[in-house]
């Protein structure tokens, strides 16, 4: 055991002491300034680089970093930059100057990013390539092999192929010319790159396309793409100390209910429109893409048919929607029209009049500004897979549950790392349409990395974090509802205006109706005063992390989190340790859970908002259902990408109460995809996921013999209303054009007979065209 011991912790010595390690640094033309926490460095001989370090060159300065075995990056000054290590993302933040790049297998980095001024990013994909900025132009590249995706802060892209400058023209478009050969054989003798290395030069007077020798300034300095390699004569920029690197979440999968879970606290995916499981771009798309970039930016339309569940009923919907890009904004108006079940055109979304809120609304999908990882992230619409820290309070929270026949007003406002302490503040709003119901569901974290400009190993990722969720009134769904008398009760009112006396109206309205006017007279009464009741209620939490390793091969982080009520209910629990591994194409984390009171971890989660508040069998709260238990249990989640074929993901908790053992607060999800892989090979197929969720494992009353006194609950997948499942198939009719299937099973309780479930669906069928 004590060998067993020392092989580990020898192990992961060897691997934090590799993902601390430095960059090799060659100078090869005067001299390289390097600024850390420690101070500044300035020598012609400086031997390695660490992370974080911001590295200055003078004019005409060479220097080269070792990135990888066989990956160089060659620097040229003036230049300014900042390279960071983040879970194995290696991102070099261009402030000033120019870069080449010459990567090559094996690679140690999962990826490697380049962000500029203003938000643009370029990501090499097997390249040899030069990226330029600064601080008074448009960034520009150029690729002599292998290809470049440039993005752009709208999140606009383009694919740069070998041979080609990608650039910004003075409209702010992306676009992709070839480069002279002239320029081609610069690039090449800077990086001692061999013509025969994937890529021949050719003469101008043989591109069937313009060779790219001049662009017209964007802005005043402003140089041709294909003189990128070329010195200029430009002041020394100063150094950017305070580049925020990127947040490189885990691939994570998005559904109504089960997503990959990621190793470090998380806002969301960055797909946060979609729902779907991420996954990279395959060749055509991203030669659609830039096919696409290359023309002037200008507003992309949208026009769907299809069948939605309004109501509990299958209805038909028609819209179009225009995304309409600008500068860092996307704003996408959508005008919808609804057939109802009888073959008559609604008035939902048009009655300006009884609701003027909601009716405005619904002609926005959303207005976003930037992307979730920027620096300044804000979305307001319909928000998915919202988490707060590692979700022990709200997580993978949506407010698309309906959609489209319910569409929320949700916010979501995001900070990321803006100072040297790493401050990031994550706000969410599930619906401000819920205001006027004197309720919402609001939450914030706020977290900073004290230490992270130190130099002291592993003290200077150690994350603290801080949240708090609140539902401001949990009956506020009440003030929806369409309450109406039974006819049992107005029967029995009736009869008692007769003067008839009590007993006779209540046996005659019982024989007349078939029901209890006595017993739906209580129901009416709870019904009527839930509609105007308020209730708060309201989760603390706090979470800390520790990244131990962090490679492309493999990550490992320690973290613990913990929560309490707000209110006075005895109520309280904690995840902790919890461990985070990551190996190559399997993820997965495991933390022991103890939990105190009326408290359950995932309050907030992706089924809440039809949680908070249910109808039928009788009207509660889901802070009324919770179990005043002591429960000791464990949580894990793991997930595996099977070589691009399949993707599966999921996760199981089981607590076992301490005063009742009988009691288990046991909960199960899981996805499936294919991947990327399929996907290539099956003609016409988009996408396709099969996912389910379901909690109160074995906790749910479907049976009661009121003679045995027997009781008998559910089964693991047995139907209760705590059970979610579905699919989404995508596939391509032609070019702009898709039918997608998105289907999601669901069940709640009849009214007439608690234990019999009955379907609570929402099913969708549109054709979309996008022009």
């Amino acid at each position: 055991m004590n060998r067993l011991m020392c092989l580990i912790v020898a192990v992961v010595v060897g691997y934090v002491s590799v993902s601390n390690a430095a960059l090799a640094c060659k100078v090869t033309a005067g001299q390289i300034s390097v600024a850390n926490a420690a101070g500044k460095n300035s020598a012609e001989n400086i031997q390695t680089i660490e992370f974080g370090d911001t590295v200055s060159l003078g004019v005409n300065d060479l220097a080269e970093l070792t990135l990888e075995k066989n990956t160089r990056l060659l620097l040229k000054g003036p230049l300014s930059a900042v390279i960071t290590n983040e879970n194995s993302v290696l991102r070099v933040a261009l402030d000033d100057g120019q870069v080449l790049l010459d990567r090559k297998l094996p690679y140690e980095f999962s990826s490697i990013q380049i962000a500029t001024r203003g938000g643009y990013v370029f990501q090499p994909l097997g390249t040899a390539a030069a990226v330029r900025t600064s601080k008074t132009s448009y960034p520009a590249t150029a690729v002599i092999r292998g290809k470049m995706k440039m993005q752009a802060p709208t999140g606009e892209s383009i694919i740069v192929d070998k041979g080609n400058s990608g650039s910004i023209d003075k409209n702010g478009n992306l676009v992709t010319e070839i480069l002279s050969a002239d320029a081609v054989r610069t690039l090449q003798s800077w990086g001692n790159i061999a013509a025969t290395d994937d890529i021949q030069p050719s003469p101008d007077t043989q591109v069937s396309a313009k060779p790219v020798t001049t662009l017209e300034p964007v802005k005043q300095d402003v140089a041709p793409a294909s003189q990128m390699a070329q010195s200029d004569n430009q002041t020394v920029s100063e150094p950017v100390h305070n580049v925020a690197p990127s947040d490189n979440v885990q691939t994570q999968a998005v559904s109504t209910g089960s997503t990959v879970a990621s190793s470090t606290p998380q806002a969301a995916p960055e797909d946060e429109e979609s729902g779907d499981i991420k996954s990279n771009s395959n060749d055509n798309a991203d030669k659609k893409d830039a096919i696409r970039s290359e023309e002037p930016q200008k507003p992309q339309w949208e026009i769907s048919a299809g069948t939605v569940t309004v109501d509990n009923k299958q209805w038909t919907r028609v819209a179009v929607g225009v995304d309409v890009p600008i500068w860092k904004f996307g704003v996408f108006f959508d005008l919808e029209l609804f057939i109802d079940d009888k073959g008559k055109f609604s008035d939902k979304g048009w009655n300006f009049d009884d609701d003027w809120l909601d009716a405005l609304s619904r002609k926005i999908r959303y207005v976003r500004f930037g992307r979730e990882n920027d620096p300044l992230f804000i979305k307001v619409g319909g928000l998915s897979n919202v988490t707060l820290g590692y979700g022990f309070l709200m997580d993978r929270f949506t407010n698309m549950l309906h959609y489209p026949d319910d569409k929320q007003l949700g916010l979501q406002l995001y900070l990321n790392k803006v100072t040297p302490i790493g401050v990031t503040l994550q706000t969410v709003v599930a619906d401000f349409k819920d205001f006027k119901n004197d309720g919402g569901v609001v939450g914030a974290r706020l977290a900073l990395t004290p230490l992270k400009s130190s130099s002291i190993p592993l003290l200077n990722r150690l994350t603290f974090g801080g949240s708090y969720v609140v539902d401001i009134n949990q009956y506020a769904p009440a003030r929806k509802w369409d309450i109406e008398m039974p006819r049992s009760l107005r029967a029995y009112r009736y009869l008692r205006n007769l003067n008839v006396d009590s007993i006779t109206a209540v046996d005659s309205s019982r024989s007349f109706t078939g029901s209890d006017p006595l017993a739906d007279s209580v129901v009416y009464a709870r019904e009527v005063n839930a509609k105007s009741m308020t209730d708060q209620f309201g989760l603390f939490g706090g979470d800390v992390g520790l990244p131990l390793i962090t490679t492309n091969l493999l990550s490992l982080d320690l973290y613990g989190q913990a929560g309490i009520r707000e209110d006075n209910e005895h109520g309280w629990g904690f995840g902790a340790p919890g461990v985070s591994l990551k190996v190559w194409r399997l993820w997965g984390n495991v933390e022991y859970r103890h939990v105190e009171g009326k408290f359950t971890p995932g309050y907030f989660g992706s089924y809440y908002l039809d949680e908070r508040l249910l109808r039928k069998p009788e009207i509660s709260t889901k802070e009324m259902r919770l179990y005043d238990d002591d429960l000791n249990g464990v949580f894990g989640r793991l997930g595996f990408d099977i070589a691009g074929v399949l993707v599966i993901d999921g996760a199981y908790q089981y607590m076992v109460g301490t005063k009742d053992k009988n009691y288990k607060d046991q909960r199960f999800e899981g996805i499936a995809a294919i991947g990327d892989l399929i996907v290539k090979k099956i003609p016409k197929v988009s996408k396709a996921e099969m996912y389910i969720q379901k909690t109160n494992i074995g906790s749910t009353l479907v049976k009661y013999d009121s003679v045995s006194r027997n009781a008998t609950y559910d089964k693991f997948f047995e139907k209760t209303p705590s059970l979610y499942w579905g699919y989404r198939v995508g596939f391509a009719i032609t070019e702009g054009a898709a039918l997608i299937f998105d289907t999601r099973y669901g069940y709640k309780c009849n009214s007439s007979n608690p234990f019999n479930f009955v379907p609570y669906n929402n099913i969708s069928i549109q054709t979309a065209i996008t022009f």
